[in-house]
């Protein structure tokens, strides 16, 4: 199996280009169909996530995964679980074991967060936890890392501020988008002012941008502030990227096509694409077929996408229309800037996204809204219900 070539195509196909843990069930599904992409059975693999053992990007040590997923993440409300069944639990005073468990049973609460804490048999770190009301030992390696779905609130720290209404509150999954949002609050002073340039700016809001704990496609982080930044305006509707994200839009469904390319022309893409799976030349494992929008040409091509197309894919103008804050209006790629100057040193308009984009038509299991095509008792491609009912096909 070769791991680098896994990750390389898993990361090639998701939105954001990269993927992080917590993952969400969208990423480790993407996951599974890698794996039969490459002729590998997922299932034995449990496609879930990995253990709160050994190390991590950045935390290099042998408790690096427990550092930086329970201790610098105290504030962050998830479910943890155990990831195997059978006589994992251990008696605080003897450790030794005592009573069989379930996989996938419900932590009730992690008692040891500290990484250095954690205390070492053997080889093996063992964390107190609290099961159906009882404390025992757990093996870090027996302990799930909670999926992105179990995020309710990112609590950040607002105690040096005179008021707190400017933050909107953050429940991503991705470090990335966090870790922007807390630069703004840690590097702002207490009337939520900074320097940029010769201005003294002050943020009037940062974080999710329909303020709902949830993010939304386009818009990854919403940033108001009282002057303008530039031709940007005060209004910052941020989309993020990865260096390595090549995908724009993914899973689409019939209704993002007609944002971006109008009904008519979208119904000769989907004939068109209903000709392409049924060749010889299109292949894939899956029972289902799925429109999605690249940077990167390949065999899936349909169609490239003109200027104005590719506009509406970043932006999600027509899509979200006026609502506030849900459309991009700039974007920032790279990684996590350390100062709110690099931050908006990077910021470049919507607009200046020229890169090339791809209409392509992919392989996905499960049939689901998204699904444009699925394969019929007779092997062959059809058009699914509701694409042939919303296009008149």
């Amino acid at each position: 199996m070769d791991i680098d070539k896994i990750i390389r195509e898993w990361f090639f196909k998701l939105p954001k280009g990269y993927a992080e843990q917590p993952y969400s069930q969208d990423e480790l599904q993407t996951l599974a169909e890698v794996f039969v992409e490459q002729g590998i059975d997922p299932s034995p693999t449990q496609l879930t996530e990995s253990s709160l053992s050994g190390r991590t990007t950045h935390y290099k040590h042998n408790r690096g995964a427990w550092e930086k997923y329970v201790e610098l993440n105290a504030n962050l409300k998830v479910n943890y679980q155990i990831n195997k069944g059978g006589g994992i639990l251990y008696d605080i005073k003897t450790k030794e074991k005592v009573e069989d468990v379930k996989q996938f049973t419900k932590i009730d609460k992690i008692i040891t967060i500290k990484h250095k804490d954690l205390v070492s048999v053997g080889k093996s770190y063992f964390a107190k936890v609290k099961i159906k009301g009882k404390e025992y030992f757990v093996k870090t390696m027996h302990i799930l890392k909670p999926t992105g779905k179990h995020a309710i609130e990112y609590k950040m720290n607002l105690g040096g501020k005179h008021t707190q209404g400017q933050y909107s509150k953050m429940s991503s999954p991705h470090q990335q988008e966090m870790s922007i949002v807390q630069t703004f609050i840690e590097q702002s002073g207490a009337a939520w002012e900074f320097e940029y340039g010769p201005t003294l700016y002050q943020i009037l809001r940062v974080g999710d941008p329909g303020g709902t704990a949830r993010p939304t496609p386009k818009t990854d982080i919403a940033i108001e502030l009282n002057h303008a930044v530039g031709s940007l305006g005060t209004n910052l509707n941020v989309s993020l990227k990865q260096e390595n994200a090549s995908y724009v839009e993914g899973h689409m469904l019939p209704e993002r096509l007609i944002h971006i390319y109008g009904k008519g022309k979208s119904k000769e893409l989907i004939l068109k694409a209903f000709e392409y799976v049924n060749t010889e030349t299109f292949k894939t494992s899956t029972d289902g077929c799925r429109f999605f929008i690249n940077s990167k040409s390949n065999k899936y091509d349909i169609e490239k996408l003109s200027g104005p197309q590719a506009l509406e894919a970043f932006s999600g103008l027509q899509k979200f229309g006026n609502e506030d804050g849900k459309a991009a209006n700039c974007y920032f790629k790279g990684g996590n800037p350390k100062t709110i100057k690099e931050f908006l040193d990077g910021l470049k308009p919507i607009k200046q996204l020229k890169a090339p984009l791809y209409l392509q038509i992919q392989g996905r299991s499960g049939i689901i809204g998204s699904s444009a095509f699925k394969l019929n008792d007779l092997g062959e491609w059809e058009i699914t219900a509701k694409w042939k009912s919303m296009f008149g096909i």
